[in-house]
């Protein structure tokens, strides 16, 4: 369903603002939508990605020749600002660093990885989500602050068969291949340190990311605008907005029993909200630890 379509749905069935003037504007509205999307998938985990290279990816294609070092592709318009970004290749699901702009059309690689006819994405590797460049002597890489938690890591040199361990902090001074991670908000570490020995002594490796997310992109009154997260859940999501909506400082807009009805509703579909704190302890355990609710028996 659209954004504009759940809008309606909530003004028709819920807040009773069809008519004019308005009590809750558009904007406002979309704002708590996305609000509502946001928190969903931080009570249940909606969205796993193990495809988007990056939340800042500008740029796709095809190759449409093959030069050493080079990424071709006749139908592109490269600009200067893509220098210094990272270039997956998705079929082989390799990496190289953009080194210089040669034309709209063709730009120099640090690696040669790009053959004719292979799909291509060029992203900022520092908002890495399913995709991180692992290179020799680094230990420490960026991630998406769209990250809710890794559900798992591997090398493609050691395939999905053998993940890394997440472990809640490991001290060494080790060097080699990694086995362990351990995940902070917008950081992931690794150990041991990578070392030139990585991927068959090339030096560097790609870590491949199963991660639960945030949306990408925000909502907006657009035709086309409507929630990443499955269709089953997106009428859910107006129990979240009309709790909200309910709790504006007006004569003719707050109701508290209203939002704590339409709240117990969203709570009902996808868990309880978590403290910032409990997120932050859930970020750190292993992705089967599960808190659950004290008994205190009969």
């Amino acid at each position: 369903m659209t954004t504009n379509e759940l809008l309606t749905i909530a003004r028709d069935q819920y807040l009773f603002d069809s008519g004019m003037p308005q009590k809750w504007s558009d904007s406002y509205l979309t704002f708590l939508l996305g609000e509502a999307e946001r928190e969903a998938c931080r009570r249940a985990g909606l969205i796993l990605d193990r495809t988007t290279q990056t939340a800042g990816n500008i740029a796709s294609g095809v190759t449409t020749s093959a030069v050493t070092d080079k990424l071709v592709d006749s139908g592109a318009t490269f600009v200067s600002a893509m220098v210094g970004m990272t270039v997956y290749n998705g079929a082989d699901n390799t990496w190289a660093v953009i080194m210089a702009l040669d034309s709209g059309t063709t730009l120099s690689l640090s690696a040669d990885i790009m053959d004719t006819g292979e799909a291509y994405t060029i992203g900022d590797a520092s908002k890495a989500i399913a995709r991180i460049c692992v290179k020799a002597g680094t230990m420490v890489y960026p991630l998406s602050s769209k990250i809710i938690k890794i559900d798992r890591c591997y090398l493609e040199s050691r395939g999905r068969q053998y993940p890394l361990t997440q472990k809640l902090e490991v001290r060494s001074n080790e060097e080699g291949t990694p086995i362990w991670y351990t995940e902070g908000k917008g950081v992931l570490i690794l150990f041991p340190k990578p070392d030139a020995s990585i991927n068959q002594s090339t030096g560097g490796d790609m870590l491949n990311l199963e991660v639960y997310r945030l949306p990408l992109v925000d909502l907006t009154m657009q035709v086309s605008s409507a929630p990443e997260i499955p269709e089953e859940y997106h009428f859910d999501l107006l129990h979240y907005v009309c709790a909200m909506a309910f709790m504006k400082q007006d004569d003719q807009t707050i109701d508290p029993a209203k939002s704590q009805w339409h709240e117990a509703q969203f709570e009902r579909k996808f868990g309880p909200k978590k403290s910032a704190k409990i997120e932050t302890l859930l970020r750190g355990m292993p992705s089967n630890f599960t808190l659950e609710p004290r008994s205190f028996g009969i």
